[in-house]
Order: structure tokens, then C-alpha cells, then sequence
């Protein structure tokens, strides 16, 4: 499994387009669709604003811990000896994707958008030979989700 990876500017870079895309793109559809948000979500949207916006955090900080350990670092490295880098990162990708079919977005149009940014945050892996960058800008979005939910689509 990879560590947290050497500092690389150009990484940093991507890092930084993908936070900004991928919450334009989540904001974007949130708004257009007025999704009904996952029931974690919703659970979210009954408390007090402090206690929400900590839940948040929570959520934020601790969903990516185990998803960048499992998509881009045990699979992406074991796919990646076996079938090479560029087939790991769509496969582990694609994997994401599908283990996003009842998240938030869901159904296929979620499956396409998690796919997409399990593909982004494959390359800021391979970019970067760790997962502290991916963790860093998966929390971004996880960060964006609780707040539409919480804030927006109420």
C-alpha cells in the first residue's frame, strides 16, 4: 500500500483543479436536480447548525480515510502489478463508481460522477506515489456534499 507520498508542486497543481471542477460539477448538479440526499444526509439536516456542520467534519474527515486506503492504495497497487498503471487507475475507478450506485449523487448518474473522480484521484496517486493528496481532495468534496446537503437541499 502506498504512503502519504513525496511533495510535487505540479501534483499540488491537479490537486487544487480537481477540488475546484469536482465541487463546480457537484454544485452544479445539485442544484439542477434538487436531489433528495441520502438518508445520512438527511439525518444531518434535523440537528442544530453547530452539531450539523460537525457532522460534517466528521463525515468529511473519516469516509475518505478508508475509501483512499482501499481504491487508490490497495487496489490501485495491486491492479497496477498486475495489468499496469493506466488499466488499474479505470479499473480501480470504474470499482468506485460502482460502489457509489446508492451514495449521494446516486443511480447512474452518481456511478458516472464518482467513477469520474475515482479516475482523478487515481491519477493524483500515481502523480504523487501516495494517497495523503487524494485523501486531501476526496475530503474537500465529501466537505461539499455534507454542506449542499445540510445547507442547500433542505
Amino acid at each position: 500500500m502506498a504512503g502519504p507520498g513525496p511533495a510535487d508542486p505540479g501534483g499540488t497543481w491537479l490537486g487544487l483543479a480537481t477540488v475546484l471542477f469536482g465541487a463546480a460539477a457537484l454544485v452544479t448538479w445539485a442544484l439542477a436536480v434538487r436531489p433528495q440526499p441520502a438518508e445520512y444526509l438527511r439525518d444531518l439536516q434535523r440537528l442544530p447548525l453547530w452539531l450539523a456542520i460537525l457532522g460534517i467534519i466528521g463525515f468529511a474527515l473519516v469516509n475518505p480515510v478508508w475509501e483512499e486506503m482501499l481504491f487508490r492504495g490497495v487496489l490501485l497497487t495491486e491492479l497496477a502489478s498486475v495489468w499496469g498503471a493506466r488499466i488499474a487507475v479505470v479499473l480501480q475507478a470504474v470499482l468506485f463508481g460502482a460502489a457509489h450506485l446508492a451514495g449521494f449523487p446516486s443511480g447512474a448518474v452518481g456511478m458516472v460522477m464518482a467513477g469520474t473522480w475515482g479516475f482523478a484521484l487515481g491519477i493524483l496517486r500515481l502523480r504523487t506515489g501516495g494517497i495523503l493528496l487524494p485523501y486531501l481532495v476526496h475530503v474537500t468534496a465529501n466537505a461539499v456534499i455534507g454542506t449542499l446537503a445540510v445547507l442547500i437541499l433542505r
